[in-house]
């Protein structure tokens, strides 16, 4: 081994070690997006959760005035005998 193979091993090692760190690096913002993005999507998910919850109860609460209102109809209709 001469001594241009040494640097050259140098240069090799420092650049790969370069690349290593460029990637490293691309990956961390990759995961640190994808983290925020969760984030967000969690938070929507919640507030759909709430707002079903919501209208699952603003539903429940029109059916009971549903039938009571028919009741009522049916109760007030007179009877008719001949």
């Amino acid at each position: 081994m001469n001594l241009l193979d040494g640097i050259e091993k140098l240069i090799n090692e420092r650049g790969s070690s370069a690349i290593l760190k460029e990637r490293i690096a691309l990956a961390n913002d990759k995961y640190a997006l994808l983290e925020s993005k969760a984030a967000v999507l969690e938070q929507q998910a919640k507030n759909l959760e709430s707002e079903n919850k919501r209208l699952r109860t603003d539903l429940e609460k029109a059916e009971m005035k549903l039938q009571e209102l028919s009741k009522r109809k049916v109760s007030s209709v007179p009877i008719v005998r001949g």
